[in-house]
């Protein structure tokens, strides 16, 4: 498409001579000068695209073991990279057609590779590379690895971020061992609080601040809370607890004018608004909302008739009505007034600290985009500045 565009933009024909490997232009001369500096300018952009082969489980083993080396001495240092975290694994390449033709005699290179190395009897296979296991280092859990699959392994692991780093060997029941031991061990590990972020960190005994690498967050890994530089983990708790019991408080207060409780078995909040007092928990929970127990489906409408009298409510007799004297009901009027503005007053109070906690989130979010937009043009200017200086023009 582009040779096709080339006469619109610089006005001359192109005919790609594939015998030869070249480009034959036609038209005047300075017309094909600025032609060629076309060409040229996309070969360049051509070298710098970024693009992903998948490879099979059988090539993984020989692209560790020296086809990764190959192509960074051909292709340059910063220019290929072997993720072993993905599934399958997948080599990031950047380049442009000379690329491609190395990645591709390498992949039959390692197809021949390996269907030598399948006719000899294999007694353990790296659950890396999938081969016979060379010069191997064995974990705690049992499982061997290639030496250089393992070296490789810990060392791109900043780059694919994929932490926690745990064993993928037997089809991943490393991995499952060891979340469940970092679930039953919270005074031993904590996950990152940040939403959706998968990164643990060793709880400490003291006050100690730690940066996630994945999320940029700073947490305390004493208090488990967001780092608190110039507050000991102590007064961080008190100011917490304070913000804390304020909205407890708001919300008991809500809970008993609105006659809400908890599901005696998940402690999730129910509100009854109409109906028997046969309630349904999302849980699954059958309850009687007169004394909230729990029963079974068909013991609960039983239970309500024996001990309640009914399943719905008995209407009470009203008590006769009472006479308050004047000056009494306008106190009960200037107190009620009073407590209104008390409770204004406390849920303006706290949307103004839930505002300014948004913001400070969203602060915090915008100085981590900013990050990471600037490290990511500091590693494409990094990368540019290399390719500028491994190319070579034929």
């Amino acid at each position: 498409k582009f040779l096709q565009n080339l006469y619109t933009i610089a006005g001359v024909h192109v005919r790609p001579e594939w015998k030869l490997h070249s480009l034959r232009l036609y038209g005047d001369g300075s017309k094909r000068a600025r032609a060629l500096e076309l060409i040229k300018a996309e070969v360049e952009r051509l070298n710098f695209n970024e693009w992903t082969v998948m490879l099979k489980q059988q090539s993984v083993g020989f692209f560790v073991r020296k086809g990764l080396d190959v192509l960074k001495e051909e292709l340059g240092e910063n220019a290929v990279s072997l993720n072993l975290s993905s599934t399958p694994c997948t080599l990031i390449i950047t380049g442009g057609e000379a690329a491609r033709h190395a990645v591709s005699r390498l992949m039959d290179e390692a197809v021949s590779e390996f269907d030598l190395i399948a006719k000899t009897e294999i007694t353990e296979v790296c659950p890396i590379c999938y081969d016979q296991v060379t010069l191997p280092i064995e974990l705690g859990c049992g499982h061997n690895y290639c030496s250089p699959c393992f070296r490789h392994y810990l060392r791109t692991a900043p780059d694919t971020k994929s932490f926690p780093l745990i064993c993928i060997g037997d089809e991943d029941k490393c991995k499952v061992a060891v979340l469940s031991y970092i679930d039953k061990n919270p005074e031993k590990f904590r996950y990152c609080s940040t939403p959706d972020c998968s990164q643990i960190y060793i709880c400490s005994t003291t006050q100690t601040f730690r940066q996630c690498p994945s999320c940029m967050v700073s947490v305390c890994t004493h208090c488990h809370e967001d780092a608190h530089a110039g507050m000991t983990c102590a007064q961080r708790k008190r100011h917490k607890d304070a913000q804390s019991a304020e909205e407890e408080r708001l919300t008991q207060e809500w809970v008993d004018n609105n006659g809400v409780k908890r599901c005696p078995r998940c402690s999730i909040w129910i509100q009854k608004s109409e109906g028997c007092n046969h309630m349904t928990c999302a849980c699954g929970a059958h309850i009687c909302w007169k004394c909230m127990g729990v029963f079974g489906r068909d013991d609960i409408y039983p239970h309500m008739r024996n001990s309640h009298g009914d399943i719905y409510d008995v209407p009470e007799i009203p008590p006769a009505p009472v006479q308050i004297a004047p000056g009494v009901q306008a106190r009960i009027a200037q107190n009620f007034e009073e407590a209104a503005h008390a409770l204004a007053h406390a849920l303006a109070l706290a949307n103004e600290q839930r505002i300014e906690q948004r913001r400070h989130r969203e602060m915090e979010r915008r100085r981590r985009e900013e990050f990471q937009r600037v490290v990511d043009a500091r590693q494409e200017e990094l990368r540019r500045t290399e390719g500028r200086r491994g190319c070579i023009l034929m």
